[in-house]
């Protein structure tokens, strides 16, 4: 019932007392009894109405509550985590290359070096920066892993997340 059929009733309520106003003896205490009564079972019908319709709004918020966390449940945090540990194992590898690639870039220059003067050939070191030898064409530099690694995580988060700040010196997850 809605709140219409509330006022509908109240209408012939208030219809019968003003004929008793006006002196109708046609009217009888059954049929405000009647009355009354209609406009109560109106008003009952209204919140009995309403409470339905909370329920059912109650049901689809729950609803749709047990969907998000259906959807958390399918997340799989071990991939997660095996991804991570996957991750440290290729850096691990990475950093391992490098440091010997950069201890056999030393050796090298250092058994230049202690050559001395060898045409087409040296060792050289950038203060600040990273050294090489050079021998015909072929050039070897020293690697950097961190400003690899650090570009490749930067590139990639920023490839997935265009719109957030990035910086490995103090990461806001």
């Amino acid at each position: 019932m809605s709140t219409a059929e509330v006022e509908l009733a109240k209408g012939q309520l208030d219809a019968l007392i003003d004929r008793i106003a006006e002196g109708d003896k046609k009217v009888t205490p059954k049929d405000i009894m009647q009355a009354n009564a209609e406009v109560q079972y109106a008003e009952a019908r209204a919140v009995a109405q309403e409470r339905a319709e909370q329920a059912r709004r109650q049901n689809e918020r729950q609803a749709k509550v047990d969907a998000v966390k259906n959807n958390l449940l399918s997340l799989d945090q071990n991939k997660i985590d095996s991804l991570a540990s996957e991750v440290r194992q290729a850096v691990e590898a990475y950093i391992s290359a490098v440091a010997e690639w950069d201890q056999q870039t030393s050796v090298a220059s250092a058994e230049l070096q202690e050559l001395g003067d060898v045409p087409d050939a040296d060792a050289f070191h950038r203060a600040g920066y990273r050294g090489g030898v050079r021998i015909g064409d072929l050039i070897r530099m020293q690697q950097r892993p961190q400003t690899v690694l650090s570009g490749i995580i930067r590139d990639v988060y920023r490839a997935r997340y265009p719109r957030h700040q990035f910086s490995l010196d103090s990461p806001k997850d």
